[in-house]
C-alpha cells in the first residue's frame, strides 16, 4: 500500500481579494519500485529557477487526485517515490526511488501537461485569485487541454451538476443558463472542467453580478446656462431601474485626480426626467471621464461600466459698453450709447430703478431714448438667458 508523506512545507493560506496564486491540480501516476514495501510519496513544485516552491493548502484526501496552491508559478511538477526492501527483497540501488515529471509551458493561465517520461503523472495548473473571475451577465472561463466536461456547482449547494455539451476550452454561459432565479446573483459560483481521461479537475470560482444599464446616450453639447454658471449633462440608459435600485455616478476631470460621485436619489444636483433619462446638474466646465453602475439597497452592486467622456463648456461671456453722451447746453438733458457682445443675444437693458420685468430690446450701438437729467444714473444689461456681465 503506497502511503503519501506530505513533507511539503505548509504554509498558513491569508490572500487578500484579487491575489495571484498558482493551483496545482493533479493526478499521481504510478510508480511501482519492484519491491515488496513503498516508502514515501512526494510531490513537488519548482520554480524557474529549478528551487522548490513552498506549498500551500495541500490535499491528498482523494488521492491520486491531489490539489495544491503556490504563491510563485510553477515550470516544473515532480512525483516522487521512495522504496523500502523487507525481507529477502534486493532493491538496487539502495534507497530505491522513481520520479515522474511534468514540465509546463507556462503559456496560458490554465495548462494541463502529462508526464513524458514514466509513470503518467498528469498536472494542471491554473492563475487564480481568492474570486477568479467577475462577471455581468455571461461567464468566459478558458482552460487548455482536452476538456471531457464542466461542471457547475451552484450557490447553495454542494453537488457539482455537469454542464450538458460542454466539451469546449473556453465555456460561455449566461447567468440565466445557470441559474433559473436571482439565488446567484453576487454570490460565488463553482466551475471545473474535467480533463479527457483523467481525474484531474480545474477550479473556478466565479460571481454573477447584475448587468449596469447600457448608456444609450449622453448629451452633447452641454453648454452652461450663463458664463458664470455650472453646467449638467443629460444620461439616457437603456433600462429602468429596479425597485430599491439606484445609479452611483462618477466623474474624474481628466487629467486630475479628483473624483466627485454622486447616486440618482440626490436629488439636488440629479434630476429624474424620465424612466431611463437622468440629468447630473450643477457640474463646472470642463471634460470628464464618467463611470457608473447601480446598487441595491442591500449594498449589492451591479458591474462597473466602461469609461465614457462628456464635456461643460462654458457660455461665451456677456460683455457691454456704456457712454454717456453730455448734453450741449447748459438746460438740456443727456443720454446713454450702450452696445453688447457675447452671451446670448437679443440683448436687454434697464434704466435706473426699473425692475427687470420691463427690459427693452436692443441691437448694435444703440442710444437710450430717453433724456436724462443731470446726475448718477443705472443701466443694467442682460442677455436672452437674463446673464449679466460678471
Amino acid at each position: 500500500m503506497k502511503r503519501i508523506l506530505l513533507s511539503l512545507i505548509v504554509l498558513l493560506s491569508v490572500k487578500s481579494f484579487g491575489q495571484l496564486t498558482y493551483r496545482v491540480n493533479l493526478e499521481a501516476g504510478s510508480l511501482g519500485c519492484g519491491c515488496s514495501s513503498a516508502g514515501a510519496e512526494n510531490f513537488y513544485a519548482y520554480d524557474v529557477s529549478n528551487n522548490v516552491i513552498p506549498s500551500i493548502n495541500f490535499n491528498a484526501d482523494n488521492y491520486p487526485s491531489i490539489t495544491f496552491e503556490t504563491l510563485v508559478k510553477p515550470t516544473k511538477i515532480v512525483q516522487v517515490l521512495g522504496c523500502e526492501p523487507t525481507g529477502d527483497d534486493f532493491c538496487y540501488p539502495f534507497p530505491y526511488s522513481e520520479v515522474s515529471q511534468v514540465i509546463l509551458d507556462n503559456t496560458s493561465s490554465c495548462e494541463y501537461k502529462s508526464a513524458t517520461a514514466p509513470f503518467g503523472l498528469r498536472v494542471n495548473v491554473q492563475a487564480i485569485g481568492n474570486i477568479d473571475n467577475i462577471g455581468c451577465v455571461t461567464s468566459n472561463l478558458t482552460c487548455s487541454g482536452n476538456i471531457e466536461r464542466w461542471e457547475v456547482m451552484k450557490s447553495g449547494t454542494n453537488v457539482y451538476e455537469v454542464i450538458p455539451n460542454s466539451n469546449v476550452n473556453t465555456l460561455t454561459k449566461t447567468y440565466n443558463q445557470i441559474y433559473s432565479d436571482n439565488s446567484g446573483i453576487s454570490k460565488t459560483t463553482y466551475f471545473r472542467a474535467k480533463f479527457a481521461g483523467t481525474q484531474v479537475y480545474t477550479y473556478h470560482p466565479f460571481i454573477f453580478v447584475f448587468c449596469s444599464p447600457n448608456l444609450n446616450n449622453t448629451s452633447d453639447p452641454n453648454i452652461t446656462f450663463c458664463n458664470y454658471n455650472n453646467g449638467e449633462v443629460i444620461f439616457t440608459f437603456s433600462r429602468p431601474l429596479e425597485t430599491g435600485e439606484k445609479f452611483l455616478l462618477t466623474r474624474n476631470p481628466v487629467g486630475q485626480n479628483m473624483v466627485t460621485s454622486t447616486t440618482s436619489d440626490d436629488a439636488v444636483n440629479v434630476e429624474k426626467i424620465s424612466p431611463t433619462v437622468f440629468k447630473w446638474k450643477n457640474i463646472p466646465p470642463g471634460k470628464y471621464e464618467f463611470k457608473y453602475q447601480t446598487q441595491f439597497e442591500n449594498n449589492t452592486a451591479s458591474s462597473v461600466s466602461p469609461t465614457t467622456f462628456f464635456t461643460i463648456t462654458p457660455r461665451d461671456k456677456l460683455n457691454f459698453t456704456i457712454t454717456a453722451v453730455q448734453p450741449l447746453c447748459n438746460n438740456d438733458k443727456g443720454k446713454i450709447q450702450i452696445s453688447a457682445s457675447g452671451g446670448t443675444s437679443p440683448y436687454f437693458y434697464v434704466l435706473d430703478n426699473e425692475p427687470l420685468t420691463n427690459k427693452h430690446s436692443f441691437a448694435g450701438l444703440y442710444t437710450i431714448p430717453n433724456e436724462l437729467p443731470e446726475g448718477d444714473h443705472t443701466v443694467i444689461v442682460v442677455d436672452s438667458r437674463d446673464c449679466i456681465e460678471k
